[in-house]
């Protein structure tokens, strides 16, 4: 007997049209979402997007649409991590699998997607968006710098990832904000932010993890560093549990400074 297609399709962005299917999403918000669906063992079908073609293939959901965009099969478009989040929670959860877990867990996790979309990203984005522009095609690389960030900034951005002091002053700053995570951990009663069980709070912090591996000089600078050794043991922890894994080209010669 044919095992059935699965009922959802996750509309997510990569970086490179004719290495669709070969890379991971470097988007924070769709790799949370790939991240909570691997938590409640949801199968589903990636559906690779360019940044061109996020609005005509997803016309139907508004012109305001973007990525991560869950197809739930019955004609239904969930757009934005977060409601993707509530609506697998409402549909799958279980007493052993879940991302909220509790009204109180789900008021944490707004909170902590909301610290991280701010905070966190505004730390790291200078350590990796230079990388997002290198994996880009032509296309993509327009788009990024044209409608993303300006051409300005990416210059900017680029030119300071080749300085190594410059690169390890931010990476101190990444760390400072990761702080507030690892005193969170210290007050844990389990290894990650809820417990012993991860949740939709744990996937958002591990979403900006896993797309700061498209620069690994990351790890040793910021997420493994001696002064964040819960964040450090919170990260091995969470690969150990999820299993989940990405897969970025190595950064080009040149582009991120020797440390």
């Amino acid at each position: 007997m044919t095992a059935s297609a699965p009922a959802y399709k996750l509309y997510e962005l990569v970086a490179h049209v004719d290495r669709r299917e070969e890379q991971t999403s470097h988007s924070f918000f769709v790799l949370r979402s790939k991240l909570d669906l691997a938590l409640l063992g949801i199968p589903y079908e990636r559906v690779p997007l360019a940044f061109a073609q996020i609005k005509p293939t997803l016309a139907a959901a508004g012109p305001d649409v973007t990525v991560p965009t869950l197809a739930t099969g019955d004609g239904t478009l969930v757009v934005d991590s977060f409601k993707i989040a509530e609506y697998l929670e409402d549909k799958h959860a279980t007493k052993d699998r879940y991302l909220f877990g509790s009204a109180d867990a789900r008021r944490f996790a707004r909170f902590v997607q909301k610290w991280a979309d701010k905070a966190l990203l505004v730390a790291l984005i200078p350590l990796v968006a230079p990388l997002f522009v290198a994996h880009n095609d032509e296309e993509s690389e327009r788009y990024f710098t044209e409608r993303i960030f300006n051409p300005e900034a990416v210059a900017r951005m680029t030119a300071d990832l080749k300085d190594a002091d410059k690169v390890k002053a931010q990476a101190a700053a990444a760390r400072q904000v990761l702080r507030v995570v690892e005193l969170y951990l210290a007050a844990s009663e389990g290894r990650f932010l809820l417990g012993d069980v991860p949740t939709h709070a744990d996937n958002v912090v591990a979403s900006y993890y896993f797309s700061s591996q498209v620069n690994p000089a990351l790890n040793a600078l910021v997420w493994e560093h001696a002064e964040l050794p819960r964040v450090a043991q919170w990260i091995k922890d969470f690969k150990q549990v999820t299993g989940f894994t990405v897969s970025f080209p190595p950064p080009p010669a040149g582009v991120v400074a020797d440390l």
